[in-house]
C-alpha cells in the first residue's frame, strides 16, 4: 500500500516536472517488482486523501512511459490528435517520453511546455499565473477566432497556467494539462530502458527556473500549418570561449571526453545541470559500438542491427556510458578502431556535457551565429 501510494504521488510530482521526480518513479517500479508487485498493482489508486476523479489523460495518472530520443532527422509533433495541422518540430537529440502507441503513431510527452492562446476573460490573472473561470475554454494556435487560428484542446474550469505575453484582449499561456501531442513512431530513437543518462537528459531539458536547475527552453510556440514548418528553438546558442574545450559524456568530471572544441566553435545548448552545460556541436561527438554491428564498406559504413547502444568508452564496463542507440540502415562515419569496437563520429543523435566557464551565451539565434553553425557542419561532414 505505501508503495502504491509513493508511485501515485510521484506520478503528480513528475506531470508537475519537479526535479527527480522521473528517477523516484524508476526507484519505486524496481523496488516494487523486487517485491513481486506487478505495474498494474503498482498503479492501482490506493490515496484515500484524494478523491478526485481519474483522467486517463492527465500525465499525472499515467503509470509509466517508455524512453525515446528524437531521431537525426527531427521530428514534427502534432497536437490533440494524429492528424492534426497544430504542429511544432523539435530538433534532434530531444529526450521524449512514449505513453502508448497506435498504428504508426506514438503518444508523448515533450519537456518543455506548449504555449497556446486563450480569450482573456475567460481567466481571472493574478501576476504570471492565472486560473481558468470559464467551463470548457478553448486552447488556439493564435489569438483569434478566424482562420489560420486552430482549437487544439479544452481547459478545465479552474486548471492554473502560466501567463506569458498578452495580444489584444487575448492571452499567451501554458497549453492544458490534458494535451496531447504524438509524433511519428519512426521519427523516435527508443531505447531500451529509463537510463541516468536519459534521465538527466530529460530532467535537464524539462528544468524550470523555480527547480534549482537553469531552464534553458522552457516552453514552445506552435505554428497551424500541415507542412513541418521550422524546427523549434529548443536551445540557447552559443560560443565556445576556450581553445581545446573538453565535451564529456555525462556532466561530471569523470565523463569520457567526446569532443574537443577550438575557440569560438558554434555550439547548441539543449539543457543544463549544475555548472555543466549539455550541448551539441556541428562537428559531431566520438563515440563508440561494438564492432559487428558496424558493416564498413570504403569510406561508407552502415549500423547492420537495430538498437545498437552508443557508449562513451570502448567498453561495457560501468565507466562507459551508455548515450543513446543507433537502428538498421544508419550511415556512420567510422574514424578509429580500437580492439572489437569501432569509433564514430555522430551528428545530432547524441549530446556531450561542457562546463559552463567555456561557453559564451548570445542573446538571440542571431543570422551570423547560424552562418557559422552551417559553416562549420559542411566542414565536418565533407
Amino acid at each position: 500500500h505505501d508503495l502504491r501510494k509513493a508511485y501515485h504521488w510521484m506520478n503528480k510530482a513528475a506531470a508537475q516536472k519537479y526535479p527527480n521526480a522521473d528517477k523516484g518513479i524508476l526507484m519505486i517500479q524496481q523496488e516494487a517488482k523486487r517485491s513481486g508487485l506487478t505495474l498494474a498493482e503498482l498503479s492501482k489508486d490506493t490515496t484515500a486523501q484524494d478523491s478526485t476523479p481519474r483522467n486517463p489523460t492527465d500525465p499525472a495518472t499515467e503509470p509509466t512511459f517508455g524512453a525515446a530520443t528524437v531521431g537525426t532527422r527531427g521530428a514534427v509533433v502534432r497536437l490533440s490528435k494524429p492528424t492534426s495541422n497544430a504542429i511544432t518540430k523539435l530538433s534532434s537529440g530531444t529526450p521524449i517520453k512514449v505513453i502508448s502507441t497506435r498504428d504508426k503513431w506514438s503518444q508523448v510527452h515533450i519537456p518543455v511546455d506548449i504555449n497556446v492562446w486563450v480569450f482573456g476573460t475567460l481567466i481571472s490573472q493574478n501576476g504570471d499565473t492565472a486560473r481558468i473561470v470559464g467551463e470548457g475554454v478553448r486552447a488556439r494556435t493564435r489569438p483569434s477566432t478566424q482562420g489560420g487560428s486552430s482549437v487544439i484542446g479544452n481547459f478545465e474550469k479552474g486548471e492554473y497556467v502560466r501567463v506569458l505575453s498578452t495580444s489584444g484582449d487575448w492571452v499567451r499561456v501554458t497549453a492544458p494539462r490534458t494535451m496531447r501531442a504524438w509524433i511519428l513512431s519512426s521519427q523516435l530513437e527508443i531505447h531500451p530502458s529509463v537510463t541516468d543518462q536519459w534521465l538527466s537528459q530529460w530532467q535537464s531539458a524539462a528544468a524550470r527556473p523555480d527547480s534549482g536547475e537553469t531552464a534553458e527552453n522552457t516552453a514552445i510556440d506552435i505554428s497551424p500549418s500541415s507542412a513541418s514548418g521550422q524546427t523549434s528553438a529548443l536551445f540557447r546558442a552559443a560560443l565556445i570561449t576556450q581553445a581545446n574545450a573538453r565535451v564529456l559524456s555525462r556532466p561530471d568530471t569523470g565523463g569520457a571526453v567526446i569532443a574537443l572544441l577550438d575557440s569560438n566553435t558554434p555550439i547548441k545548448i539543449i539543457g543544463s545541470k549544475g555548472n555543466w552545460k549539455m550541448i551539441q556541436s556541428p562537428n559531431g561527438l566520438d563515440v563508440w559500438v561494438w564492432g559487428k554491428f558496424v558493416d564498413e564498406r570504403g569510406a561508407t559504413a552502415t549500423i547492420n542491427r537495430n538498437r545498437v547502444r552508443i557508449r562513451s568508452r570502448p567498453s561495457t564496463a560501468e565507466t562507459s556510458d551508455v548515450l543513446g542507440a543507433l537502428d538498421s540502415g544508419t550511415k556512420v562515419t567510422v574514424v578509429g578502431h580500437k580492439g572489437d569496437w569501432a569509433r564514430l563520429r555522430i551528428f545530432g543523435a547524441v549530446s556531450g556535457w561542457i562546463d559552463s566557464s567555456q561557453v559564451m551565451i548570445l542573446p538571440t539565434v542571431s543570422d551570423d551565429w547560424r552562418a557559422r553553425w552551417a559553416s562549420a557542419q559542411a566542414l565536418a561532414t565533407r
